[in-house]
């Protein structure tokens, strides 16, 4: 009798897809359930990730029509008395990618190998003991599975299900989420065209969070976003489009798509992303780079990981022992430099805006800097980087001091991040995750 290797996959975003055909070329039975419509999951916007991302997880690059050479930002500080743009050679830049064409491309490939069922919603798990047996649908059927991937969003009602025993985080809290209104305006002809066509604000208007303006040539739009860790309030999205209009000139009034609040978890990686039959993948996972919140490329690596895992497992293929595998992989090749990134994160968040502006007109906080933090990499600083940055704001040593402690911290925590047990063992998992999570 043939061994079941029955996968449901709750969701059908970008990472869902290349997983229901990594495992649906290596004859495993998969399911995608998804309650959205075919065309409408996605986000309709573009983001950016790097192109190395497909060949790394097996995946061609998608057609030339889904993505364009991303440009380079110029980082404005909170009293915009000042830009930094950092540079990037035109070899080294990362892509655009359009989502829904994106998805479109990843639904072609794995249409083949895989069920998929949208418009479908998935009501809850089914359990037994401490492992997940399947889903029950909001219509009352029950399905049956080895292993449930959830990869149904950063508030998975999936995930919030689960019993305390299981050890997984339920909730994502508000201070770890980045509210996110992104909107497309046309291009008010009349006005010059901008000195740098993206500019990101950085704790926009004072605000715990950040705003960009692009104005897009190509494609003859302004594309603008408002986010704001915790909460975005009607009046302070208003006081935002029109702060950024002000300083925009080119941002047009009449709104050619987008225009909605979405919400993005801005964190370091869940501490426990799988149980017995089950995983989490992608935004339920939170995999997102800190700074800028853009999933794409974490989410498809996660997919190849995850794939890896259960094609070559070790022992029981969907026990945790062997699902906890790919969750090392991720934290030690993804994760964990994640974990490091968002400390810088926070203390930009937390920081005066007047330090802000004096450590960026400095160049304390510089191109190195807001590149490593855009891009997810670590921010290190060397002896000689330590010293010509006390030379240089030696009047704001506390706050220098501070900033000091927090790259110091990142190295230490990526560091620990890293060191995950290998193999788990329930009590040296545990030690080690009350110390990530603290």
């Amino acid at each position: 009798m043939k061994e079941s290797r029955r996968v449901i996959i709750v969701g059908a975003n970008q990472g869902a897809l290349a997983l229901a055909e990594m495992l649906g070329r290596s004859d495993f039975d998969v399911t995608v359930f998804e309650k959205k419509r075919q065309e409408d999951v996605s986000y309709d916007w573009h983001d950016i990730m790097s192109p190395s991302a497909f060949g790394a997880a097996g995946l061609p690059m998608p057609p030339s029509d889904c993505y364009t050479k991303k440009k380079c930002w110029a980082f404005v500080p909170p009293g915009k008395n000042d830009y930094i743009y950092v540079g990037v050679p035109d070899d080294n830049l990362d892509i655009s990618v359009e989502r829904r064409p994106l998805n479109a491309f990843l639904y072609g490939r794995a249409k083949d190998f895989a069920d998929f069922h949208y418009g479908t919603e998935v009501a809850s798990l089914i359990i037994e003991g401490l492992a997940v047996k399947g889903i029950e649908l909001a219509s009352g059927e029950r399905v049956s599975a080895d292993l449930v991937v959830d990869a149904s969003g950063a508030r998975s009602a999936l995930r919030g299900s689960l019993p305390q025993e299981f050890g997984i985080q339920q909730t994502l809290p508000d201070s770890d989420t980045f509210f996110v209104y992104r909107a497309f305006f046309d291009v008010n002809e009349s006005a010059e065209a901008p000195q740098y066509t993206n500019k990101l604000y950085m704790k926009h208007m004072g605000e715990q969070g950040v705003a960009w303006f692009i104005f897009d040539k190509e494609k003859n739009n302004t594309d603008v976003l408002i986010g704001r860790v915790g909460r975005l309030s009607e009046q302070t999205l208003k006081a935002a489009l029109d702060d950024m209009r002000a300083d925009n000139p080119k941002m047009g009034k009449t709104l050619l798509k987008g225009g909605q609040i979405d919400i993005i978890p801005v964190r370091q990686p869940i501490s426990k992303m799988v149980a017995a039959g089950y995983a989490l993948l992608g935004n339920s996972a939170f995999m997102t780079i800190p700074m800028m919140g853009s999933g794409m490329a974490c989410s498809l690596l996660a997919a190849r990981f995850l794939a890896d895992t259960l094609t070559s497992p070790q022992g029981d293929a969907f026990g945790i022992e062997n699902l906890y595998r790919y969750q090392v992989r991720y934290m030690k090749e993804i994760g964990a430099r994640h974990a490091g990134t968002v400390l810088m994160k926070n203390w930009m968040l937390s920081a005066p805006s007047d330090v802000i502006d004096f450590f960026m007109r400095k160049r304390i906080i510089g191109e190195k800097e807001l590149g490593a933090g855009n891009s997810g990499q670590g921010v290190t600083l060397s002896k000689r980087d330590v010293f010509i940055k006390v030379v240089k704001g030696f009047s704001r040593l506390p706050e220098l001091l501070r900033l000091k402690t927090t790259t110091d911290r990142i190295k230490e925590r990526t560091s620990f991040a890293a060191g995950i047990p290998e193999v788990y063992d329930k009590a040296e998992f545990e030690k080690w995750r009350s110390e990530y999570d603290s």
